[in-house]
C-alpha cells in the first residue's frame, strides 16, 4: 500500500511470475505460472477434438494470467477502495 500508482500495479502484476517464499525472500512462481497452463491442458479433454489444439490452449492460459493479473491489481487497491467509500471490516463476533 505505499508508493505511487505505478509501483502499485508493478508490484500486483510482478506477484504472477514473483513468490514471496516461508523466509521472506522472492523466488519463481511455479505454481502461478505452471499450474493454469496445466489447467487448459487438462480442459482440453472436455473440448471437441478440432478445438484441442496448442494455440487454443495458449491462448486460454494468456486469458488466464491476464485475469489473475487484474485479481492482483484489484486486491492491491481493495484496501484504498474501501477506505475511499468509507466502508470498515465488520468481523464477526
Amino acid at each position: 500500500m505505499h508508493g505511487g500508482a505505478g509501483h502499485r500495479i508493478g508490484y500486483a502484476l510482478s506477484r504472477i511470475v514473483i513468490a514471496r517464499t516461508d523466509d521472506g525472500k522472492d523466488a519463481a512462481n511455479w505454481a502461478g505460472i505452471l499450474g493454469p497452463l496445466l489447467a487448459e491442458s487438462l480442459a482440453n479433454s472436455y473440448l471437441p477434438a478440432k478445438e484441442q489444439t496448442a494455440g487454443g490452449t495458449f491462448q486460454r492460459f494468456g486469458w488466464r494470467i491476464g485475469l489473475n493479473a487484474a485479481s492482483n491489481s484489484l486486491r492491491e487497491y481493495w484496501p484504498t477502495i474501501f477506505r475511499s467509500l468509507r466502508i470498515t471490516k465488520s468481523a464477526p463476533g
